[in-house]
């Protein structure tokens, strides 16, 4: 290494190399670094479930159930005029049906009636709290050309463990439409809606089969104008199921029961031509999915861009693919436009980040769309198949981590099989032939002793002899 020229070859490779190495620990630290999308969300605690503001909402009473025909109209005619419980037995009522009525009267979650509202419908009163539900059609879902990974991605959900257990209902198989609500993200406050499909059994029968099965009593009762019963959870929460429907059912904790029936009752009001049964499931034409949002602010603890009071967003499949469509509510106008800049300038930068170009999902953010009306904020763009199967394959790997999903079970050992006679016999031979040989260290006590001022110790010791 005397000559110059090497020393300087070796200089130059030497920050040749470091400059590379440096070099790749940037690209792997800042380039392949997911885009800093400025939002980070949070799971509250203290919340119910609800809308932004409180609000009360009238409950239509349900329909009176059809009187049998071998009844007497004497009967009948004494019934309606309540003069005592053994005449409403009599024309083929329960005898707890003015109980049931005054509990009605009494509106939802403990709330009085206004006799003057609603022509003597009662008033339910719907708390101040948050909701994030998501809105699934089966049907849809089962037809489309990206089914399978949809479907593949429910499955491995582990909330429905949790709330249908051994039911035997496959949300996939069994569910036209589903409605996944909750106000805060916790299991334990899951609430479950669905229709059940033509194919499915019956739900009342399904619950009672179902409690059946884990030796459970069943007791149905009225709960605000429905059946309802206790609904034995496998993970031990307390719900119950509620029947608003032919083919309509409810899941919910007890507590929130009251309350997802208001909320049914408040979007009953907004849409007229659904029906009551469907008012909880009721989503826009041509919608295959949605998630609507109420009380944004909750579930964000920190937000570069204004955040908005409601959020709604929705997927309408086509021939090409599937059109994404939000509808974002903000107090005033000047959030609505403030959060429509921001939110372009963090989709330019997220679609030039690597990763998001390495899963080719640059595509979706470069073809946003966005549109100010008054304090609404619509955002739009065009989602491919190969898109969507992307993105369902990267919330179901986030599913089937440990965290959330439970490990595989591990395989049991297999139980060592008993030696036979013969085998146990050349066992004992091969051991005899080892210990003859004389390669073999075969041990020996030997006993030593010596004597030291007069007095003589002795010790033994094993020791091994060598070939």
């Amino acid at each position: 290494m005397n000559d110059p020229l090497a020393r300087r070859s070796a200089a130059v490779g030497w920050i040749a190399s470091v400059a590379l190495h440096a070099g790749v620990l940037f690209v792997a630290s800042v380039a392949l670094a997911p885009p800093d999308t400025g939002f980070e969300l949070q799971a509250p605690i203290e919340v119910e479930l609800g809308m932004v503001e409180a609000t009360e909402v009238e409950v239509a009473a349900p329909a009176a159930p059809p009187e049998p025909p071998s009844e007497p109209a004497a009967s009948t005619s004494e019934s309606t005029t309540g003069e005592g419980e053994s005449a409403a037995r009599d024309a083929g009522t329960s005898a707890d049906a003015g109980a049931r009525r005054r509990r009605r009267d009494a509106g939802v979650d403990g709330a009085t009636t206004s006799p003057g509202l609603g022509e003597g419908a009662p008033v339910a009163f719907l708390p101040a709290g948050a909701q994030l539900a998501l809105r699934i059609d089966m049907d849809r879902v089962r037809g489309s050309p990206v089914g399978e990974d949809i479907a593949s991605l429910l499955r491995v959900v582990p909330d429905w463990r949790a709330l249908l257990g051994e039911s035997g209902v496959d949300p996939v198989r069994d569910l036209s439409r589903v409605l996944i609500a909750t106000p805060n993200l916790q299991r334990s406050s899951i609430v479950v809606a669905g229709r059940l499909s033509e194919g499915a059994p019956d739900p009342r029968a399904l619950a009672e089969r179902f409690a059946q099965g884990r030796g459970l009593a069943i007791e149905w009762r009225d709960e605000a104008g429905v059946p309802s019963t206790r609904w034995p959870s496998p993970d031990g929460i307390e719900r119950d199921v509620a029947l608003v429907g032919e083919r309509h059912f409810v899941i919910a904790r007890p507590d929130d029961l009251p309350r997802v029936l208001a909320i049914a009752a408040a979007r009953r009001a907004r849409r007229a031509t659904v029906e009551p049964a469907d008012a909880l499931l009721a989503m826009d034409d041509g919608e295959g999915l949605s998630i609507e949002v109420e009380n944004v602010a909750v579930f964000v603890r920190r937000s570069l861009c204004p955040v908005p009071l409601r959020l709604r967003v929705g997927v309408t499949e086509g021939d090409d693919g599937a059109r994404l469509r939000g509808e974002a509510r903000f107090a005033t106008h000047d959030d609505a436009e403030g959060a429509s800049e921001c939110l372009a300038e963090r989709a330019r930068a997220a679609a030039s980040n690597v990763i998001v170009s390495l899963y080719g999902l640059d595509g979706p953010l470069d073809r946003l769309d966005f549109r100010v009306e008054d304090d609404v904020l619509h955002v739009e763009t065009q989602l491919r198949f190969t898109e969507i199967r992307t993105i369902a394959g990267l919330v179901r790997e986030l599913f089937e981590r440990p965290a959330g999903a439970p490990p595989r079970p591990r395989r049991r050992p297999r139980p060592r099989r008993r030696r036979t006679r013969s085998e146990r016999r050349k066992a004992r031979r091969g051991a005899r032939a080892i210990r003859g040989s004389p390669h073999a260290r075969r041990p020996q006590w030997r006993r030593r002793c010596h004597s030291a001022d007069g007095a003589t110790m002795c010790c033994c010791s094993i020791r091994g002899r060598g070939p």
